[in-house]
């Protein structure tokens, strides 16, 4: 089994901005040290908290008109990580999202 290396500061670079579009910040860092951006796991993680983003951002839009992008990305994000903590019910390619 190889060695993990840490990855290339291009690359972590481009997955840190192609992760941070649908993550929380601190949760897009954490993933760009652990999962590349093409693999099978990033885009169906990446593809569900699209939809999670979206759907929350038009929920928080009709409720306040000050509901930034930004803060749809968090609400998402702190949802899908209090499911996961709870022993709920979540895609497996959202535990990437998780610290180990």
């Amino acid at each position: 089994m190889p060695r993990w290396r840490r990855p290339h500061r291009r690359w972590y670079d481009a997955r840190l901005k192609y992760y941070r579009q649908f993550v929380s910040d601190d949760v897009a860092e954490f993933m760009s040290w652990r999962v590349s951006k093409r693999s099978r796991v990033a885009r169906r993680a990446m593809r569900i908290m699209r939809s999670a983003v979206r759907r929350q951002y038009e929920e928080g839009l009709e409720d306040d008109p000050q509901y930034t992008w930004q803060d749809a990305i968090d609400d998402a994000t702190t949802d899908i990580l209090t499911r996961i903590e709870t022993g709920d019910d979540v895609d497996w390619s959202l535990y990437y999202l998780a610290s180990p």
